[in-house]
């Protein structure tokens, strides 16, 4: 017997594949660069707050 999925990963992935697109589909190639260059270094900080949380 199978169950509702709770959690769909693929969804979810393919969501924000979505919204990134529309928000760097008007962009320069130079503009996108740094669009992910800084997303790059916003997930580093988020990364790096988790892990002084966990060394509690």
């Amino acid at each position: 017997m199978k169950t509702a999925k709770k959690f769909d990963c693929v969804e979810m992935k393919r969501a924000a594949q979505r919204k990134i697109r529309r928000q760097v589909r008007d962009m320069t190639p130079e503009e996108e660069i740094a669009f992910f260059r800084e997303g790059g270094k916003e997930f580093e900080r988020v990364v790096e707050k988790a892990r002084k949380g966990s060394r509690r």
